[in-house]
């Protein structure tokens, strides 16, 4: 985002920006640095950076540094975001109702079936064309919810040979083997 257009009297109340000494004050800062190597663009990037989802790999590296999270070196920037998120959202006590919103915040909305049984004593957890890697973080954030005299079922819906009986093999030679697995094909 170019910020470079902005002047400092913009962030202040449209009551002191009437006053003239404010004016005078911040007309005299903006001379003095915006030509300081784009200070104002470097200072709204770090703040950009501090906010998980609008974070850049800098970022991401720096909230991964203070939670003291060990990346995979296979994950996407995105699967990397849905970790911090995750490890931000360790408040228990959990409910059902919030463990759908931290579900829903990792595995999309209406990306993911969970069943509870309470009779059984048991969760199921059924995660629709997702990751290896974003299955392996909700399995982990899974376990360390659901309480320890539940048993817990995770599986993935992939792509069976039925979904794939449609189409030839000249149509599915431009996917990857996990591209077929996990993607969600038209048909």
């Amino acid at each position: 985002m170019d910020y470079s257009n902005r002047h400092l009297i913009d962030y202040y109340p449209p009551i002191i920006q009437k006053i003239e000494d404010f004016k005078a004050l911040c007309a005299a800062l903006d001379t003095e640095l915006y030509p300081i190597g784009g200070l104002f663009d470097k200072i709204f990037k770090l703040i950009d950076e501090s906010y998980i989802s609008s974070a850049t790999e800098y970022g991401v590296k720096r909230w991964e540094k203070m939670l003291n999270i060990l990346p995979y070196a296979t994950q996407s920037i995105e699967d990397r975001k849905a970790v911090i998120f995750s490890r931000i959202a360790e408040q228990p006590p959990y409910s059902w109702t919030i463990l759908k919103m931290i579900l829903d915040v990792l595995c999309g909305v209406d990306n993911y079936s969970l069943i509870r049984n309470i009779a059984e004593r048991s969760v199921t957890f059924k995660l629709f064309n997702g990751s290896t890697d974003l299955n392996r973080i909700v399995a982990v954030r899974l376990r360390q919810i659901i309480p320890a005299n539940m048993v817990l079922y995770i599986s993935t819906t992939d792509n069976q040979h039925a979904t794939l009986r449609p189409f030839t093999h000249e149509d599915l030679q431009v996917y990857t083997l996990t591209q077929l697995r996990t993607e969600d094909l038209d048909a």
